[in-house]
């Protein structure tokens, strides 16, 4: 497989998983009841035992960290692409994600000692924090380094989104509803594992490309 084709492969597979994580992530025979990450995570924050748990929001902590990862990674993937545009479409869509995990407006305002509302804005700053040395760095970071960012930023993201998948439905579960594993979990995960195992083959290969 040339390069370019690995890149591209790359590419297209941290779009799909981008996209599951907006698809379902917990099943229910009624719509309503079938959240994707974003919401699972909100709906956990909810539960008095999740709120008040050791350590406390737990469940939605997973859930937001595996986007937080995602949005690494798609800073990570800018640093392999020479062309101008491509970089920067993939820093924006880094960015944009780490500004989805900030809490609504009311937190600078009335709602700061909110836990709920403070782990969204130390991720989303996290995440904030990572993209733009990825950006200030871009071309200095070693390529062994970049390589070992993605792969493990794969690895970690698959592990977070597994582990808050798992949280999440045995959460809601508590509540005596019959929630089952959603589309959106189960592709996220499959899509980060075969990123990782892409990158890291084109990180053995020694054939990236830049374009």
């Amino acid at each position: 497989m040339s390069s370019r084709w690995q890149e591209w492969l790359s590419t297209l597979i941290l779009l799909l998983a981008t996209l599951s994580f907006f698809v379902p992530w917990a099943w229910h025979s009624d719509a309503a009841l079938s959240p994707a990450a974003r919401e699972l995570a909100e709906w956990t924050t909810l539960l008095p035992q999740i709120r008040s748990g050791a350590p406390a929001l737990f469940p939605s902590f997973l859930l937001r960290a595996s986007l937080t990862m995602l949005a690494v990674l798609w800073g990570t993937h800018a640093h392999f692409t020479a062309s101008k545009w491509g970089r920067l479409w993939r820093q924006f869509a880094a960015l944009l994600l780490a500004l989805l995990l900030l809490p609504p407006p009311d937190f600078l305002s009335s709602a700061q000692a909110d836990p709920n509302y403070q782990q969204q804005f130390v991720l989303s700053l996290s995440a904030i924090i990572a993209i733009s040395l990825l950006v200030i760095f871009d071309r200095k970071l070693p390529r062994a380094a970049a390589y070992g960012i993605g792969v493990s930023g794969a690895v970690l993201a698959a592990l977070l989104g597994g582990a808050g998948l798992a949280a999440g439905i045995d959460s809601l579960n508590s509540l005596k509803v019959a929630i089952v594993p959603g589309p959106g979990g189960l592709l996220f995960i499959s899509f980060v594992v075969i990123l990782a195992a892409v990158e890291g083959f084109s990180w053995h290969a020694g054939t990236r490309i830049q374009a």
